[in-house]
């Protein structure tokens, strides 16, 4: 399913940014405004980007010709795989 067509998104909201700023403008998706659920940056683990750092992302992968210098990286999900015992374990955080 495309993202446009999502039922519901998450904004998260920067430092700086009102809490009543319209999501519409911090988000690529566009569900309506009542399924945005709004999540301060702090919630996350984060960094702020910049410029000597952009530019080793842009010699490496192609997709970070949009970035800007205080742009903010979040991780939003993190895979673990351990072979502590016979089986892989394969664990997905969200």
């Amino acid at each position: 399913m495309p993202a446009c067509e999502w039922p519901r998104g998450v904004a998260i909201v920067p430092p700086g940014i009102k809490e009543s700023t319209n999501t519409d403008t911090i988000t690529r998706t566009k569900p309506t405004q009542e399924t945005h659920d709004k999540v301060p940056l702090s919630d996350f683990y984060s960094f702020e980007s910049s410029k000597e750092m952009i530019g080793c992302l842009e010699q490496e992968q192609n997709s970070f010709e949009h970035a800007q210098p205080g742009y903010h990286a979040v991780m939003i999900a993190m895979r673990v795989a351990t072979r502590e015992i016979s089986n892989w374990v394969w664990s997905t955080f969200w």
